[in-house]
């Protein structure tokens, strides 16, 4: 990860996308800063962007604006970050595909059955297992912008506000919903079983 400081000397081509069914919302737009443009630059969430204001940035590879990750607003102390907890449902959604493929697998009479649950089984490990990955690195990036913008000094200003429509939930809170999620179908399905048994 690569941080730099910048100031957004002018912002234009601003575009708003809402979430779709597999992309989350962001924001599109290009902008001006000390003599240098960057054209097609796309951030998480709907964050606010306004020239004059001042953004401690994280990108992926240095200088590379298409590996953005997001930004603390030195000016409003607004964080934009990636919606890793969107990512993390995603991978509770592919573990409850894979118990399924497996329960599926044990059910099937017919050999070809078989075979097809059990690879909706393994695809929907391998789908869980790279959002898994990719939600752990999401959560790093995150927690290490949260840093960045307890680190400032606080400015003048609104004090420090999150970003719009971004899920503010502790990481405490977070893993707690993710466990639960991921146990109450296996405690489920045991309950049904000691019930077909008895």
């Amino acid at each position: 990860m690569h941080t730099q400081e910048i100031t957004l000397d002018r912002v234009f081509d601003t575009q708003r996308h809402e979430a779709g069914r597999f992309t989350p919302r962001r924001t599109g737009f290009s902008f001006e800063s000390a003599g240098t443009t960057r054209y097609g630059v796309t951030a998480p969430g709907w964050p606010e962007l306004t020239e004059g204001h001042r953004l401690t940035v994280m990108l992926g590879q240095a200088g590379n604006w298409q590996t953005l990750v997001g930004w603390v607003n030195r000016s409003t102390g607004e964080t934009v970050q990636p919606d890793w907890v969107r990512t993390a449902t995603s991978v509770v959604v592919f573990l409850h595909m894979t118990v399924l493929g497996g329960l599926l697998a044990g059910e099937v009479a017919s050999a070809i059955g078989r075979v097809a649950a059990g690879l909706w089984m393994v695809v929907s490990l391998v789908s869980a297992a790279l959002l898994g990955r990719q939600g752990w690195r999401q959560y790093h990036q995150s927690d290490a912008l949260e840093r960045i913008r307890r680190s400032l000094p606080t400015p003048h200003g609104p004090p420090a506000t999150p970003m719009q429509g971004q899920r503010q939930l502790s990481a405490r809170q977070t893993w707690i919903g993710l466990a639960i999620g991921v146990l109450l179908p296996w405690v489920l399905i045991w309950w049904i079983a000691m019930a077909a048994a008895s």
